[in-house]
């Protein structure tokens, strides 16, 4: 339970950076 917690925690983490840079991106090229 421990390992999927942390695996689940990590996971999350990249999808919100993965949204982070893809909305940096949009935002550069909208300007």
């Amino acid at each position: 339970n421990i390992v999927i917690q942390i695996l689940e925690s990590v996971r999350d983490r990249h999808i919100n950076s993965i949204s982070d840079l893809l909305s940096a991106i949009c935002m550069t090229n909208h300007q």
